[in-house]
């Protein structure tokens, strides 16, 4: 019965864990413009193409967190 309810929780959990996936990856895909969708289906012979991705995925959520640490320093200085 301990091993049936372990199976059953680890179950459980994989299927929470496949339903929160995918919106990242529609989402990211709907806001890149077609010049840099393109790219990537050259990059599939490339061995660092994964390490590439995550670099250019990592400049683009900096660039969003330093836009958005600009809106909060400028309506800092718009209360003072």
């Amino acid at each position: 019965m301990n091993r049936i309810f372990k199976v059953a929780i680890v179950m459980a959990g994989c299927v929470f864990l496949n339903s929160c996936g995918g919106q990242d990856d529609e989402a990211a895909t709907a806001d890149k413009p077609a010049a840099e969708a393109a790219p990537s289906q050259k990059m599939a012979s490339n061995p660092l193409a994964r390490q590439q991705q995550l670099i250019r995925d990592a400049k683009g959520i900096q660039a969003i967190l330093d836009k958005d640490a600009e809106e909060k320093k400028k309506a800092l200085e718009n209360i003072n």
